[in-house]
């Protein structure tokens, strides 16, 4: 039994204390934006960068004017972030046809479209990132959502 009110009062906070909060993880605030307004400046950056490596690339909804795409909740940094890393990787991967390989050629090719959604999807829009390069092997693909996994192609890339 506490002696007093204010020992009393103590040990009620640490009973019923909320566990500590989980690390902040960068400024993660949500705004409303045009996608294409969002991403536009990073797909095309891509698209000149895939040309200038011989790779066909592909863009498909990023004009400012697209009236057809509705304002979504994002947060624009992390979003940047991410579909730049997923260009770059598909930029990075994309099968280059090697010096004294027979055969027809694989054409490199990237497709980033940005559409509207259609039910059943919910109201929004939806990002495709298309390429022709190695994919991930099936044995791998529940581990790279693990953070700092690198599958095989990129460990040895």
């Amino acid at each position: 039994q506490p002696s007093n009110g204010i020992e009393a009062d103590r040990q009620r906070q640490q009973k019923f204390q909320l566990p500590p909060s989980l690390p902040v993880l960068g400024d993660f605030e949500l705004e409303m934006a045009f996608p294409q307004d969002v991403l536009g400046s990073i797909v095309y950056a891509s698209q000149a960068i895939s040309r200038e490596r011989g790779i066909n690339f592909d863009a498909v909804g990023f004009e400012p004017d697209n009236l057809d795409l509705p304002g979504v909740a994002v947060c624009p940094n992390h979003l940047k972030e991410a579909v730049s890393n997923l260009l770059d990787n598909a930029i990075k991967y994309a099968p280059l046809r090697r010096k004294g390989k027979v055969g027809r050629p694989r054409i490199p090719r990237i497709g980033v479209t940005l559409t509207s959604n259609e039910p059943p999807l919910s109201p929004g829009a939806t990002l495709y990132v298309e390429d022709n390069g190695p994919g991930i092997p099936p044995s791998e693909r529940g581990k790279v959502f693990e953070r700092g996994y690198r599958g095989g192609v990129t460990r040895d890339a």
